[in-house]
C-alpha cells in the first residue's frame, strides 16, 4: 500500500523530469519498502507515514457483541496490540518454537484462561483473517481518499 501511495501521487509520465525528481525524493521510502521485514503495528505505521499517510486514525471500529454481549469498540491502541499479538504467533509458528506465546488473540487464553502453551483453534484463524481484512480495507480506503481516488474490493 505504501508503494501504491507513492506511485499514485507521482507526477504523470508525460512530465519525465518532474516525475524523476519526485521518485528520487521517494528513494528512501522505496528502499524501506524493500527492507521491510517486521510488519508490526509500529513499523507498518512508520513506513506508511514516510510516504505521507498515517493509517492509525483509521484503525478504529465498533463490532456487535452477539449472544448477549455488548458491542465492542476497537481503538487504534487495541488494534496495534492485537496486530502485534498475531505477529508474535506467526513468528512462533514460522520458526518452530516449542510453545506458542500467551496472547489475548487466542481464544484459549482470552476465554479459557490458559496461561502456558495455548493452542490455536479454527476460530482463532478465522478471527485473524477477519481482523487483517478489516485493517487492510480501512487502510486502503483511507489511503485512496488521501490520494483523492477510490478503491474497490473484490
Amino acid at each position: 500500500m505504501t508503494l501504491a501511495v507513492i506511485e499514485t501521487a507521482a507526477p504523470s509520465a508525460s512530465k519525465p523530469r518532474k516525475r524523476a525528481r519526485y521518485m528520487a525524493r521517494c528513494g528512501h521510502v522505496i528502499e524501506s519498502i524493500h527492507k521491510f521485514a517486521t510488519p508490526n503495528a509500529q513499523n507498518t505505521r512508520r513506513l506508511m507515514q514516510s510516504a505521507g499517510f498515517d493509517p492509525r486514525p483509521l484503525w478504529s471500529w465498533t463490532i456487535p457483541g452477539g449472544r448477549g454481549r455488548q458491542r465492542v469498540t476497537w481503538t487504534p491502541a487495541m488494534v496495534d496490540a492485537r496486530l502485534n499479538e498475531w505477529l508474535l504467533l506467526r513468528h512462533a509458528v514460522a520458526h518452530g518454537h516449542d510453545e506458542l506465546p500467551v496472547v489475548q488473540a487466542l481464544e484459549a487464553v482470552r476465554l479459557d484462561g490458559v496461561t502456558s502453551n495455548p493452542t490455536i483453534r479454527l476460530t482463532d484463524a478465522e478471527q485473524c483473517v477477519a481482523f487483517l481484512r478489516r485493517i487492510v480495507r480501512r487502510t486502503a480506503t483511507g489511503a485512496a481518499a488521501h490520494l483523492g481516488t477510490t478503491v474497490s474490493f473484490v
